[in-house]
């Protein structure tokens, strides 16, 4: 289907699909558990939107899954409350987003560092090669054995 299509099914509508279909396994007591992202661009107006595994969904200007969303999102929802749309660049949002997953790892030392970033926007989706987060271990406090611990 294409972008400029106003037939076929468009983020939104794919994210209510999911959502149905994510509340019917819930409701047959074989949930799918999983927290899904849909972004898309569609009719000049961008979209992002979250299911999760009881099929309750929203569209958000910022949307995170699992540390993402205890740790990343209010860093997230910070850029977006303090930046004004009309100023918001995508290096901007590329930085929070960077700062949002750099948290979310030091807070969870067993995944890894390495990210892929996906972006939507008129000219279509772009997925980004794997990078690799900027992260700092060696803190003092992190090094050697802790002395302050009695």
């Amino acid at each position: 289907v294409s972008t400029q299509s106003t037939w076929g099914l468009g983020p939104r509508q794919i994210l209510n699909c999911l959502g149905h279909i994510l509340y019917n396994r819930r409701t047959k007591f074989d949930p799918l558990l999983v927290s899904l992202v849909v972004i898309g661009h569609r009719n000049g107006e961008s979209f992002l939107g979250l299911s999760n595994s009881v099929g309750s969904k929203y569209e958000d200007e910022a949307v995170a899954t699992g540390f993402g969303g205890m740790f990343g999102l209010p860093l997230l929802r910070k850029c977006v409350d303090e930046v004004p749309l009309q100023q918001r660049t995508r290096e901007i949002a590329l930085k929070a987003l960077l700062d949002a997953m750099a948290v979310a790892h030091l807070r969870d030392a067993r995944s890894g560092s390495t990210i892929q970033i996906t972006e939507a926007s008129a000219e279509g989706v772009r997925i980004h090669p794997p990078q690799e987060l900027e992260v700092k271990w060696d803190f003092a406090f992190f090094k050697g054995p802790s002395t302050q611990i009695q």
